[in-house]
């Protein structure tokens, strides 16, 4: 019993010691494995970053030449001229803003809005004193104001993961889009 203690624990040893010499050899491989009393590396690399002799050399990695160019070589060989901006007529705004209307209505209906505000953005007697719909409100005001809750509580707090920063837009567009009346 007591020799195969012995035994365990020499091969224990020689493993620890194994593994040690294989850290060092390694580590001093990464770091470049030349070391001299000048502090230079000795096989024509990079001088030492210090011009302390007893500081020791800082290793730098040869820059491949042939995969970058030089900043010369990047000119602006050309340029585009930027066309006039076109009229959008409002036929076109009409149908473009149409499936913001539409996301909007599905945001309204998803959180309860009309459940206070009624369909159409109107005035609700016991829930609601001012009317909604076609609201005064520019986009960055409702915005703040949802974001918030406008001093009206929990109730009115849409943070981002409630009401994307789009679907806030499509949502003034629809509440704006309301007779509110």
């Amino acid at each position: 019993m007591r020799n195969e203690m012995m035994r365990r624990s020499s091969t224990f040893a020689k493993l620890t010691i194994s593994l040690v010499l294989i850290t060092l050899a390694t580590l001093l491989a990464a770091c470049g494995g030349n070391s001299s009393s000048s502090g230079n590396a000795s096989s024509g690399s990079a001088p030492a970053a210090s011009s302390d002799n007893n500081a020791p050399a800082i290793a730098t990695m040869p820059v491949p030449v042939g995969n970058f160019k030089a900043h010369a070589d990047n000119q602006i060989t050309g340029t585009t001229p930027v066309s006039t901006t076109q009229v959008v007529s409002q036929s076109q705004t009409a149908a473009a803003s149409a499936d913001d209307l539409a996301r909007g209505n599905r945001s309204y209906v998803k959180n309860k809005c009309a459940d206070c505000h009624g369909a159409k953005g109107e005035v609700v007697a016991g829930k609601t004193t001012k009317a909604i719909g076609g609201t005064t409100l520019a986009a960055d005001q409702f915005d703040q104001f949802l974001r918030t809750g406008g001093g009206l509580g929990n109730d009115h707090i849409f943070g981002p993961a409630t009401i994307s920063p789009g679907g806030m837009a499509a949502l003034y567009a629809y509440v704006k889009s309301l007779p509110g009346k």
